[in-house]
Formats: C-alpha cells, sequence, structure tokens
C-alpha cells in the first residue's frame, strides 16, 4: 500500500509546487509592472498619428484576436494595461504593454506600447510637413547652429576629426544624409535618394 501512495504523494507535490510557480510569477509580472506603469502612463491623454502600419486590437493580447492594421489616422491613449502573453509551451511568457486607445473614428481597442512609439507620431505629420517646408534644408556656408534650426534638426551622431586645418564634424541623419562641417561652417552636404 505504501508504494501506491509514494508516487500520488509526489504527484500532488508536483502539481501544488507548479501553482506556486505560478502565483509567484504572476506577482513578479505586478511588480515589474507597477515600476514600468509611471515611464507610460505620461503619454495618457495625448493624440497620436499613425505613421506606418500598426496592430490594433480589441482585447490586450496579440495571440487568438482578431487585430486589424492601422495605416492612416489618429488616436488618444486613454489607459495602459498589462497582458501576459500566450507563447509555445516550454517558453518564457513575455509580459507585454498595451495602451487602450480610441481612435478617430470612435472605435477603442488596444495598442502594443512599442508599436505605438515606434510607428506614430505626437506631432500631427501634416503640420510637421509644413513647418519642414517652412524651415527649409540645410544649406552651404550656414553655421552649426543654422543646421539645426533647419527641418533636418539635430543630428543623430556626430563624427567630429581634429585636424591640423582645424575642426571637422560631420553631422549623420537617418536615411544616409550627412552634413559636413569644416571649424563649424557647412562645406557640404549628402542625401541619398533620387535625382530630380
Amino acid at each position: 500500500m505504501r508504494r501506491s501512495c509514494l508516487p500520488l504523494l509526489a504527484l500532488a507535490l508536483a502539481g501544488c509546487g507548479s501553482a506556486q510557480q505560478l502565483q509567484l510569477q504572476q506577482q513578479t509580472n505586478a511588480q515589474t509592472y507597477a515600476q514600468e506603469k509611471p515611464r507610460y502612463e505620461g503619454n495618457v491623454g495625448k493624440v497620436y498619428w499613425v505613421t506606418s502600419a500598426l496592430r490594433f486590437c480589441p482585447k490586450p493580447n496579440l495571440i487568438n484576436t482578431k487585430c486589424q492594421v492601422l495605416g492612416e489616422g489618429h488616436l488618444k491613449i486613454d489607459g495602459i494595461e498589462h497582458s501576459i502573453a500566450e507563447t509555445p509551451a516550454g517558453n518564457r511568457p513575455a509580459r507585454e504593454r498595451y495602451y487602450h486607445v480610441t481612435l478617430h473614428d470612435g472605435r477603442t481597442g488596444y495598442i502594443l506600447t512599442a508599436d505605438l512609439m515606434a510607428h506614430g507620431a505626437d506631432i500631427d505629420p501634416a503640420e510637421s510637413a509644413a513647418d519642414c517646408k517652412r524651415r527649409g534644408d540645410p544649406r552651404i556656408g550656414m553655421t552649426a547652429e543654422q543646421v539645426e534650426a533647419t527641418c533636418w534638426g539635430k543630428p543623430g551622431h556626430v563624427n567630429r576629426t581634429h585636424t591640423a586645418g582645424g575642426i571637422a564634424d560631420q553631422y549623420v541623419y537617418r536615411d544616409g544624409r550627412y552634413v559636413d562641417l569644416r571649424d563649424g561652417i557647412v562645406t557640404s552636404i549628402q542625401a541619398t535618394g533620387t535625382l530630380q
């Protein structure tokens, strides 16, 4: 009789351990979310414009949810939620953060926070384009301050070279754009694209 009870006892203890593990994982996820939440809460109440394809879901879970792809429009962030992503057996579940949003047409749903930050803008693209046109592009002879006041703005990175003839700076922008300055004055501009 003892032999038949031992496997049952081991099975019961294993089940108890799994439940405790799940509870511990849920507590850890809740603590992590509480620590990260202030980082996302600053965007609640803001309006964002969709700049490229973005998934819009009826529930805060991308798996087994009928999400739509948004390609344009604007939305308002109403709140922040977290979800545990469903994953294949054996993989650790991923914690995901979602914004609850209301679209310009009144529909409500969820968008991954990381997706919105990558594929959204808090400035109306039409206003941004008009402002960019007004400020213009960098030109030969401009100072470094004048370049930063153009549509190109501040560079993402600066390569600086000290030479016998002075200081050479290369302003590096996204999309293969560069501005070369010698002692703070623009000497050349490089932009990739098609010729017109």
